[in-house]
């Protein structure tokens, strides 16, 4: 299952812009394979996106539907924030944490 970075606080889910398999463009969830490679490059793709403080965010694992639901709730839009609340529902915000 996919793994994605979460702001501890705010719930808010990282997103960037990034190339599909056809190199168009589009602005999605970044999102990991495996834990171990989330862990590993999680830190410098927070730091592209504007993200000082690293501590603040967490890996978790989501479903690919998750994912998925999350970039159509996102509808190409960088203005859009995700946020994965505790109890699992997902909401879109127009703040950054």
């Amino acid at each position: 299952m996919p793994f994605v970075c979460r702001h501890r606080e705010s719930g808010v889910i990282v997103a960037a812009w990034q190339r599909n398999v056809y190199d168009l463009p589009y602005y999605g969830v970044l999102w990991w394979e495996t834990g171990e490679d989330a862990e590993r490059e999680s830190e410098a793709r927070l730091s592209e996106c504007g993200y000082d403080d690293i501590s603040s965010w967490e890996t978790v694992e989501v479903t690919e539907s998750r994912v998925k639901l999350m970039n159509v709730k996102l509808n190409n839009n960088d203005a859009r924030t995700v946020v994965l609340e505790r109890d699992g529902s997902i909401q879109v915000s127009f703040e950054r944490p």
